[in-house]
């Protein structure tokens, strides 16, 4: 077994919309009824973050949220945020290096949203 194989790589399937956003934001409610999208529909490329040899040898693991920021013209990553540490900067560096990479479709939701949020989690 690889050890990009060794890497799980979960995407979160709830997209919000900018409205929802800035309406939960100021209110502190959850919506219900967000549209919800497959991977599939939503990136065009998305290619899993490499295990960092260093992270590997020391059996480094752990599981940690990052924010996307996308350009809604391009569908690119512009910046990626560290939501909730995996514990390790090795690894939250390794996934926002892989996660920076990912670009999205066109068309449908993916035309109004400006972020998503993605768990990733690394198992040695």
């Amino acid at each position: 077994m690889t050890h990009a194989r060794n890497l799980s790589l979960v995407v979160a399937t709830v997209c919000l919309l900018k409205s929802h956003v800035a309406l939960a934001q100021s209110t502190g409610h959850a919506f219900v009824g967000v549209p919800r999208v497959t991977h599939e529909q939503m990136w065009i490329s998305s290619p899993d973050p490499n295990y960092p040899p260093g992270a590997l040898k020391k059996h480094l693991g752990g599981k940690g949220l990052f924010r996307l920021k996308i350009d809604p013209q391009k569908r690119t990553v512009t910046h990626v945020a560290v939501l909730e540490s995996t514990g390790s900067k090795l690894l939250d560096d390794a996934a926002i290096r892989g996660l920076a990479k990912w670009r999205m479709r066109r068309g449908g939701l993916a035309d109004k949203i400006d972020h998503v949020d993605v768990p990733v989690s690394f198992t040695p």
